[in-house]
């Protein structure tokens, strides 16, 4: 088993048992978790949020390492500098995990959507003047199935009839729907939803009919609207796409400012800002496009990795590649000092030669991790 990490460590986010202010440009290896641990349980995925990371494993155990700064990792301590236990979710099995900025988020076995973190803007599903953050994980609604964080917003998508709540900031419009004062998840008016993803302020939605919805901040084209027309999207409105992509094995993720949408069969589409490279490998492409468009010469990925301005593809025939801001967040050959930081076209981390048959990914705002077993 072996671990890779890269970025900033800050917080100690990068498993290595120190932190530090000086970013890590080249991936570490890091000493990984008790072998005894690992014989028993099976990493289910690796989830990133601002300064922390998270390793969910198949027994419904959370761990995590990172800064501490809103309780984003329970009651540990400030900094966490190695992977450790999250005691605080010890009551629940949980199945699907989720972060961004000072949040976490998790759908656990019996439908639950429990939230951690801070509260500043009603994320948690509570008014921020009755909490301002929380250790301990409140439950926000109940038979739910899956859950995206935004930076200071959340949106679920519930069990049976597939409905999207949402929750948190509204100053873009992130939350899709009139405001409430008591912060409670409601409904956003749209058809039975199949996937979800939240950005720093922005959120797409893909309904089981295949179309596919943006809405909040769109100064980049992050909800696939035009900004000229639509600077902020209130309301969730349909984003045009030439591309028939096979609804039910679509997923979406997005970055900070940044979407992208990819199916099982290896395609992946991408749109928003374009500033440091992160949605394109042509150089000359303005610094956003609103427009989703395929990446043609990554047609057959496996997985993808969505940090906050840089994306991990791992193909089985060409290997693990990244592209967007360097300076930490995609190893590069460039040093801290080149005046273009940022790559355009993806470089190798890993060659497919060598690429062991377990292999998880997990990218944070500023960060990245990359574990083989």
């Amino acid at each position: 088993m072996r671990i890779y990490s890269w970025g900033s460590n800050l917080g100690g986010q990068l498993c290595a048992g120190y932190r530090s202010s000086t970013e890590v440009l080249t991936p570490l290896q890091v000493r990984p978790f008790e072998k005894d641990f690992f014989k028993a349980n099976t990493l289910k995925s690796i989830v990133g949020g601002r300064d922390q990371t998270y390793f969910l494993f198949d027994n419904g155990e959370v761990y995590g390492c990172g800064l501490n700064n809103c309780g984003q990792l329970g009651n540990l301590p400030l900094y966490v500098p190695f992977p450790t236990k999250l005691k605080n979710l010890s009551r629940y099995a949980v199945v699907e995990l989720s972060a961004r900025n000072e949040n976490a988020y998790a759908i656990t076995s019996e439908g639950y959507c429990i939230g951690w973190g801070s509260n500043s803007s009603g994320q948690l599903g509570s008014p921020p003047f009755e909490m301002v953050c929380s250790s301990e994980p409140k439950v926000i609604c109940r038979n739910a199935l899956h859950v995206s964080a935004g930076g200071n917003h959340v949106a679920i998508i519930t069990r049976g009839y597939r409905k999207l709540l949402t929750c948190g900031a509204h100053k873009y419009g992130e939350i899709g729907r009139k405001f409430t004062r008591n912060c409670k998840p409601a409904a956003v008016k749209l058809p039975a939803v199949e996937a979800v993803a939240c950005g720093q302020s922005h959120t797409i939605a893909l309904t089981r009919k295949g179309d596919l919805f943006g809405w909040g901040m769109n100064t980049f084209g992050q909800t696939g609207i035009k900004p000229r027309n639509y600077p902020v999207v209130l309301r969730p409105k349909e984003v045009p796409t030439e591309y028939d992509l096979q609804i039910k094995q679509v997923k979406l993720q997005c970055g900070r400012h940044h979407s992208v949408m990819y199916a099982n069969n290896g395609q992946i589409l991408t749109w928003g800002r374009n500033q440091y490279g992160q949605i394109s490998m042509v150089p000359h492409l303005p610094e956003y496009d609103w427009k989703p468009t395929m990446l043609k010469d990554f047609c057959h990925v496996e997985t993808i990795a969505i940090g906050g301005n840089h994306n991990i593809v791992l193909h089985r025939n060409k290997g693990i590649h990244f592209w967007g801001w360097t300076e930490g967040n995609c190893p590069s050959k460039l040093d801290h000092t080149h005046k273009d930081p940022y790559l355009f076209k993806p470089e190798i981390f890993y060659p497919k030669k060598s690429i062991p048959e377990n292999i998880f990914m997990g990218a944070g705002e500023k960060h990245s991790v990359v574990m083989f077993y």
